[in-house]
């Protein structure tokens, strides 16, 4: 079948489910191409978002969409034939600047710097002489500071000439091209990650046998360690002027050592991001061998609990919460075929904690199986990837939209069967990614919900 008749049956199909009352979700990617299933289609670039997708002839490359088919396109070819040209994703490793996204591309078995712009012009930033990540764990990973337009990334370099060189920290400038380490850590230590960028400081994980939480300080060529110990360390975001720090215990910071202190006596065992409500940092975490719910602080220690443990045996939320009305939403996972995950909302008190009932006939809509937990809003509605029945184990289904004020919950799109793995959006457009080898990158127009064409 031609490629134009291909496109006139699929828009005839559209036309009959747009009367019908539900809109397809349609295929963005050309038949062979699987974009990677931790792609996080987030990078801006040029009105569309740059992604890593697969194909057998050019193996994992940079591609590019605005959320249509038309509009989708494969950037780069850099390692020329079925080798990858890009490292899979994991950590971050896209990164946009004005007309450019940077990436960690593969020539040969080498890791360097390069970057590409909508057009697929490709350019070599800098020469990292790295490799990516395998069974040893090296790290490749980066973060960028748009307002210096410097992209910090982890490479090796030796701290004296002819030292065996160590996993340092690299700071290139997007303007200059100039490129240095503006600090080795202690002897002995090397850099295991770049955790986050706040308030225009780099804050990095360091390890010798044992973890610590660091942060660069330019001005001194060194790195000031925040927390002396810390395993796993993260930040789960921002409050006020404190940065909210988890891993092997839950601390509230003000990026330094003296500024730093436990917010819970209770242990941790995972943070997820949060958001600030009415003067509240609302995050989920699993604490003091609770399964993860719904946690608040107000950068006290007496001000730091858990929302409502509901108790229920592996329960535990799912995700990050979304401001929607006034109120939080979030997803409560219950690893359950009888009682599956399903739509919560909190006002921040206990009472006020509970899953939505929905003026629909289910009363509930449940995350599908092993989908994403992704929430958007946009114009005042919200949007969720979720069933009104209880979901298989092999995962399905659709766009619902809710109203905020009457809770009532309509189905926009055609049901999508198997599991997804992202749901996101580019422009108007809600983007629906199926895990890599079991569909592709699926698109609809939020402005046809908008426009009520039913």
């Amino acid at each position: 079948m031609s490629h134009t008749m291909h496109r006139t049956l699929l828009t005839l199909t559209l036309l009959i489910l747009q009367t019908a009352g539900l809109h397809a979700l349609v295929p963005v990617v050309s038949l062979g191409a699987q974009p990677h299933r931790n792609a996080t289609l987030s990078t801006p670039l040029a009105g569309g978002v740059v992604f890593e997708a697969h194909d057998d002839a050019h193996g994992f490359e940079l591609w590019w969409t605005d959320g249509t088919l038309e509009g989708t396109k494969r950037l780069t070819d850099l390692n020329p034939g079925a080798a990858d040209g890009v490292c899979e994703p994991g950590r971050e490793r896209l990164f946009a600047h004005e007309d450019w996204a940077y990436f960690f591309g593969i020539t040969g078995t080498t890791v360097d710097l390069w970057r590409t712009n909508e057009l697929g012009e490709v350019e070599l930033v800098q020469t990292l002489n790295t490799r990516c990540p395998d069974s040893t764990n090296l790290v490749v990973d980066g973060a960028l500071r748009s307002a210096t337009a410097d992209l910090f990334v982890i490479a090796p370099a030796s701290r004296t000439p002819g030292a065996t060189p160590e996993a340092a920290l690299w700071r290139v400038s997007l303007t200059s091209g100039l490129a240095e380490v503006p600090a080795f850590p202690a002897a002995g230590w090397w850099i295991a990650g770049i955790d986050t960028i706040w308030n225009g400081n780099v804050y990095v994980r360091l390890f010798n046998g044992s973890n610590r939480y660091g942060r660069l300080n330019e001005q001194t060529a060194s790195f000031d360690i925040v927390v002396p110990s810390l395993y796993g360390a993260h930040a789960s975001g921002s409050f006020g002027d404190r940065l909210i720090l988890g891993g092997g215990r839950l601390y509230s910071s003000d990026g330094s050592a003296a500024g730093t202190f436990e917010l819970t006596t209770q242990g941790t065992v995972s943070v997820g991001p949060g958001v600030v409500m009415d003067g509240i940092y609302y995050f989920p975490a699993a604490l003091g061998g609770m399964n993860q719910e719904l946690w608040r602080t107000d950068g006290t220690l007496p001000g730091t609990y858990v929302v409502r443990d509901f108790n229920s045996g592996f329960a535990g939320m799912a995700g990050a919460p979304m401001i929607f009305d006034g109120r939080l939403a979030f997803f409560r996972e219950h690893y359950s075929s009888t009682s599956p995950s399903a739509l919560y909302e909190t006002d921040g008190t206990f009472e006020g904690t509970r899953a939505i009932n929905l003026a629909m006939p289910s009363q509930t809509l449940y995350r599908s199986y092993g989908g994403p937990t992704g929430m958007k809003v946009v114009n005042g509605r919200m949007y969720v990837f979720a069933s009104s029945a209880i979901p298989s184990a092999s995962g399905s289904g659709a766009i619902w939209e809710i109203t905020p004020a009457s809770r009532s919950a309509r189905q926009v799109s055609l049901v999508l069967n198997g599991d997804v793995s992202r749901f996101a959006q580019v422009n108007d457009f809600f983007l629906l990614q199926k895990p890599i080898g079991t569909g592709s990158l699926y698109s609809v127009s939020v402005q046809l919900f908008a426009d009520g064409l039913e």
